[in-house]
């Protein structure tokens, strides 16, 4: 056996199949991209890979596993049947063919003589909210992370923290291909936050050693919110800009609220008030990624497409927090913390909360509804006082973290 067909077209699958067959090669055919991508990742003798790529969410599972796949040492073909996939497909070493302009002479002959119906017409695809949720959910539960930002150093790099055996060097060279991320990751762990009283270090490999994985993890994702927050592009930029400015607030009011509750780590709590609009700001992205791919560039259902962000985003966030191995200490609160259904963190589900719910009176100094509910909820009974103490107190620590984390 040496040639691999795979796509999730059965019928695509079998023409292909047929074709190949014909041609004298030994061939072996699946209707799964990953199935197909794997059996020619684990066998050395296959050296040719055909995938016919029907949609993006085939693409996406061909991206999953290509890091696995050796493109010096295989052919890989890939046949697409639309120029949207074609965008996809980055790498110079990969032969790319039109499946219109391979079956064009036959199929559109037969079409010209009224024998068949006129030849692969551009169908509207479908660009619903309910369509952009299914690819969203794909993404989360099947695909890589993908997010359309200009260098995706940091969301290499966060990928790379997962694995045991990555050496703190090799991730100290992975920064330098982002010499603003490199210098960001120094200047957080020389900051009076982490640092202490400990002296001023040079290099990402002891920054690493000094903050510790799970707070690079915090501050990669944060440093990707940003570059999202910057690609104004992005048809949705305005809602993530200001979903990375109160994640802000939020982790702040959450290191100050902390004094009320049983909190063991008040750094913690920030982290987590810090991730807590992940999910939104993912939603967005990936939104405006989709539409964008598909050459829209209109805020057409945008008011739909927000809906579905400020419903969904606990718990895509949740999810994104458990894809990169976080503990349940960060991604429970999150996901609990709209419903406050009973978990194992309680009291972080509590100030979570409380401080989701406390963002307008940071801003405005007003108490509506919303802040008046939470308090009744988390059992907290503030004077006027205490109030406004808190909200100054949280002032004075978004001030001081902001030219850290900004």
């Amino acid at each position: 056996m040496d040639t691999i067909i795979s796509g999730s077209d059965e019928k695509l699958v079998a023409f292909y199949h047929s074709f190949i067959d014909l041609l004298g090669l030994e061939v072996e055919a699946y209707n799964n991209v990953t199935d197909g991508v794997k059996r020619a990742c684990m066998h050395n003798d296959i050296a040719n890979l055909i995938l016919v790529l029907a949609t993006k969410d085939d693409y996406l599972q061909y991206s999953k596993l290509r890091v696995y796949l050796d493109e010096t040492k295989k052919n890989i073909i890939i046949v697409y049947t639309n120029d949207v996939l074609l965008k996809l497909v980055t790498s110079t070493k990969i032969l790319t063919f039109s499946h219109k302009e391979v079956t064009q002479f036959f199929a559109g002959s037969l079409s010209e003589i009224g024998l068949t119906k006129p030849y692969m017409k551009e169908v509207k695809q479908d660009k619903s909210p309910q369509k952009v949720i299914e690819h969203i959910k794909y993404l989360l539960t099947k695909g890589n992370i993908i997010m359309p930002i200009r260098n995706d150093c940091a969301v290499n790099i966060l990928a790379a923290l997962d694995h045991d055996d990555v050496s703190f060097k090799k991730i100290d060279n992975m920064t330098k291909t982002d010499p603003v991320l490199h210098s960001s990751l120094i200047k957080m762990a020389n900051s009076v936050y982490f640092s202490g009283s400990f002296g001023e270090i040079q290099n990402v490999e002891k920054a690493l050693v000094r903050v510790g994985i799970v707070n690079v993890k915090v501050f990669l994702i944060n440093f990707i919110n940003k570059s999202l927050a910057s690609n104004k592009n992005l048809i949705f930029s305005p809602e993530i800009s200001e979903c990375v400015d109160n994640s802000l607030k939020i982790a702040s009011l959450c290191y100050v609220l902390t004094d009320f509750f049983k909190i063991k780590s008040k750094e913690i709590m920030f982290s987590i008030g810090l991730l807590s609009k992940l999910g939104e700001i993912f939603i967005y992205s990936a939104i405006s990624g989709y539409l964008q791919d598909e050459g829209l560039t209109e805020r057409k259902h945008a008011e739909e497409y927000i809906k579905i962000a400020e419903k969904n985003y606990h718990t895509v966030s949740g999810m994104m927090l458990k894809k990169w191995k976080f503990t349940s200490s960060y991604y429970q609160p999150i996901l609990n913390s709209s419903t406050m259904a009973s978990n194992e963190h309680m009291e972080e589900t509590k100030v979570l909360h409380l401080a989701e719910s406390l963002v307008h009176f940071l801003d405005t100094e007003k108490l509506d509804k919303i802040g008046r509910d939470a308090l009744v909820v988390t059992g907290q009974n503030f004077d006027k006082e205490e109030m406004f103490r808190i909200r100054s107190n949280a002032l004075k620590h978004l001030e001081s973290i902001t030219s850290m984390i900004l």
